[in-house]
């Protein structure tokens, strides 16, 4: 079962994504969420996830910050920019990176 981790400022958008999908039908559970970054960061070193959902405009460590620590520690997680934000600059600057393949908007 792959591990997939939530992180993004707004609680009601995180409980949202984690409740309302039905994500053991795809062999995914939600092994951790995060309302900042920097808790972000901190929940890759215990729960280590397969896949990333991260919002680029977050408290303390925004979403472009916390991918390139995630890289920088070498972990192999598939990570999924969100964004409810019409700015594509972050997503281009995340692609450019090569930081993540994936962008959504909500």
């Amino acid at each position: 079962m792959y591990k997939l981790a939530i992180i993004d400022d707004e609680e009601d958008r995180v409980l949202g994504i984690k409740n309302y999908i039905n994500w053991s039908q795809y062999d995914i559970e939600v092994c951790a969420v995060a309302f900042n970054g920097r808790d972000g960061l901190d929940l890759f070193e215990t729960y280590h996830p397969d896949i990333a959902l991260i919002d680029i405009q977050m408290p303390y460590l925004n979403g472009l910050m916390l991918i390139n620590e995630i890289r920088n520690r070498n972990y192999e997680t598939a990570i999924i920019i969100l964004s409810g934000y019409d700015n594509f600059d972050y997503a281009k600057e995340a692609i450019q990176l090569n930081f993540v393949t994936n962008y959504c908007t909500t």
